[in-house]
């Protein structure tokens, strides 16, 4: 990703980190890159719009850095004006 400024670099980071926190308080989170909103929470089951873009990672991951390291990869399809950024912990993952 291209940032302007070191502003926009560190909206950027703290994005991801609310991302990250939110995951783990609340199970899982929906949001958009490019404005960086979040959707209120719901019990509701989604599918991926790109399947082939999931990413499954072991409960010892370091959250923070495989996020950005998605978003970067990913960036064209999550700017687009239909798609969402959507993170969740299995339930039954310990």
């Amino acid at each position: 990703m291209k940032f302007d400024s070191l502003l926009e670099r560190y909206h950027f980071d703290k994005y991801v980190l609310d991302v990250c926190i939110a995951t783990i308080e609340q199970g899982g989170v929906t949001s958009k890159l490019d404005t960086y909103q979040f959707l209120s929470p719901i019990d509701a089951w989604a599918i991926p719009k790109y399947p082939d873009k999931t990413v499954i990672l072991p409960p010892s991951a370091d959250l923070q850095k495989a996020l950005s390291t998605f978003i970067v990869q990913n960036e064209l399809w999550l700017r687009m004006p239909d798609c969402w950024l959507g993170t969740w912990i299995e339930p039954d993952t310990p």
